[in-house]
């Protein structure tokens, strides 16, 4: 599986839970960057995809707006206490913003593992419309570039066949591409919006989403 280590790729990082979380940046569509809240489902400001001058991109506007609001709400609790009960809400790890456990009586009483537990999706994308026209290519790339910005990287397999029958009777035969991608579980909110925008996309009645039964590894 293709994956690849970066600061802003939520999905496949060893310490990412305690870098943002329990905030994240999502695209919006070609309009914005946006700070979400993944436990209260909070916004923070739009940043226009616009280059602000130096360099800075509206993603790393939108990082720099998550990381002023973490050390404000740290400093007005004094402790990493918002971490602890987010992450223990959602039943993940805990902790803290360097990548420790952030209190060790926790970590012992609920056993944690030492690293977040990653798990492949795969989903399935016809490569024709219901029509018979051609998905155009650049409605794959501009999927693909969201798998990449949102999670850090993706795997693909063209040329899987398959048959299906729909609710009134008639057969359809697709040849689809199938993309496989290794994130924490906590993350399938993010990937099954995006599925979902996929399924309007190429107009499907449903697209077909699959969970590994094996937990991911990544060798170094």
């Amino acid at each position: 599986m293709a994956t690849r280590h970066h600061s802003k790729h939520i999905g496949l990082q060893n310490h990412s839970v305690g870098e943002l979380y329990p905030w994240s940046v999502v695209r919006i569509g070609d309009r914005c960057e946006q700070p979400r809240q993944l436990v209260s489902g909070e916004t923070g400001p739009e940043f226009p995809l616009l280059d602000f001058g130096d360099g800075v991109s509206a993603y790393q506007q939108a990082e720099k707006w998550i990381r002023e609001r973490i050390a404000s709400e740290q400093a007005d609790s004094g402790s990493a206490g918002k971490y602890v009960d987010g992450m223990r809400e959602l039943g993940e790890l805990a902790y803290s913003p360097d990548g420790s456990i952030v209190d060790s009586v926790l970590a012992n009483h609920y056993d944690w593992p030492a690293e977040p537990v990653f798990v492949e999706y795969r989903f399935l994308l016809p490569i024709e419309f219901a029509n018979g026209q051609f998905v155009p290519a650049s409605q794959f790339s501009k999927l693909e570039s969201k798998l990449v910005d949102t999670f850090g990287g993706y795997s693909k397999q063209a040329g899987i066949v398959g048959q299906w029958v729909d609710d009134s009777g008639l057969l359809f035969s697709d040849t689809s591409i199938q993309y496989s991608i290794g994130i924490e579980p906590r993350l399938l909110g993010l990937l099954e919006t995006i599925v979902e925008q996929a399924c309007t996309d190429w107009q499907q009645a449903c697209v077909y989403l699959a969970k590994s039964s094996e937990s991911v590894k990544f060798i170094r």
